[in-house]
């Protein structure tokens, strides 16, 4: 095989306690239309048979490589994978998730093609099993790593989430994700797009499929360890305004709306919890406030903003109403209920 026609590309999985998953996981991946690849599961300290099944794929497949070690977390597995990786890219798949026959193959070729960083594409939802759905045509936009973190910063089309991306593996020469941390991605991504040139996405393709719980949208509680967001939420906005000043403005919204969407999330908990903290979201909602006069603000936040700084019980109580309404929906459009 030619490697420079057929670049090495390598998949990193980590792997806890999915014995329920992993094996449509890697159905789904030793299956792919484009070949040379190396498959590395990591097995993050699995108390389930996942490691077994991980060593059970090593012997069917000489593509896989199966690491085991300690329960460190999804950022230190993925950090493993990356150090134990070889190839000219690399892309994260979550072991409870799976992707598309073609997807390396259709992301390898528009990298290629177009001498990208890094190519992404949409990430569908499902619940039990993707639901079929017509798609337009087809589209890749190629755009500036300025241009897309603008995208990201704004939810247009662009999230933080390593999987589904192919990434040069040079990217990651020098960052990796922060061991031990909760929103790893947010606290990552951003970065590694700041580091890239040109970034391509493909619209009205699915390449990845993502398993949903539901009751975990609704339930989701709240800790002392999910605290480090508002400090996340900071770095972004002090790297972007050191590198890359000119889109400062949309750093500074998405800190605002990661702030509105925290505060709800502690207000879950009690409304006189994390006093300190609430606090900060009022300081970061009237520092930012104006940024909801740019054109590109969304309604929604700009009614979250008046309602919190009117009173909290009404931010908590309309936050709490769309929330649940949207969970309904999402429900039914995924689940056809």
């Amino acid at each position: 095989m030619d490697k420079d026609k057929h670049p090495l590309v390598s998949i990193i999985i980590p792997v806890y306690n999915v014995e329920k998953y992993i094996n449509e996981c890697l159905d789904s991946v030793v299956n792919q239309s484009y070949r040379n690849m190396e498959i590395i599961l990591v097995d993050d300290g699995s108390t389930d048979s996942s490691g077994a099944l991980c060593d059970k794929w090593g012997i069917r497949d000489t593509r896989i490589k199966v690491i085991h070690k300690g329960n460190g977390g999804l950022s230190d597995a993925r950090n493993v994978g990356i150090k134990n990786s070889k190839g000219k890219y690399v892309y994260f798949l979550d072991s409870d998730d799976f992707i598309a026959t073609d997807a390396i193959e259709e992301l390898l070729n528009v990298a290629e093609s177009n001498q990208l960083d890094i190519v992404m594409a949409d990430l569908v939802p499902f619940i039990d099993k993707p639901r079929k759905k017509l798609l337009a045509e087809k589209v890749i936009e190629i755009s500036s790593n300025i241009e897309m973190m603008r995208k990201m910063f704004l939810n247009e089309g662009v999230t933080h989430c390593a999987c589904g991306k192919l990434f040069l593996a040079s990217l990651w020469e020098s960052i990796s994700f922060p061991k031990g941390s909760v929103y790893e991605d947010y606290a990552t991504i951003y970065l590694i797009v700041g580091e890239s040139k040109k970034i391509g996405l493909i619209k009205n393709t699915d390449t990845y499929f993502y398993r949903m719980r539901l009751d975990s949208i609704m339930h989701n509680s709240f800790s002392d360890r999910d605290l480090v967001i508002f400090q996340i939420a900071q770095n972004v906005t002090k790297y972007v305004e050191e590198y890359y000043p000119q889109i400062k403005e949309y750093a500074e919204y998405m800190e605002l709306v990661t702030n509105l969407k925290f505060m709800k999330k502690i207000l879950d908990v009690s409304f006189n919890a994390y006093l300190g903290e609430q606090r900060k979201v009022y300081q970061c909602v009237k520092k930012y406030k104006d940024l909801l006069k740019m054109p590109w603000a969304k309604k929604s936040d700009k009614i979250k903003v008046r309602l919190l700084l009117v009173n909290k019980y009404i931010f908590y109580l309309i936050y709490s109403f769309a929330e649940r309404l949207e969970y309904y929906r999402l429900k039914h459009r995924l689940r056809g209920i």
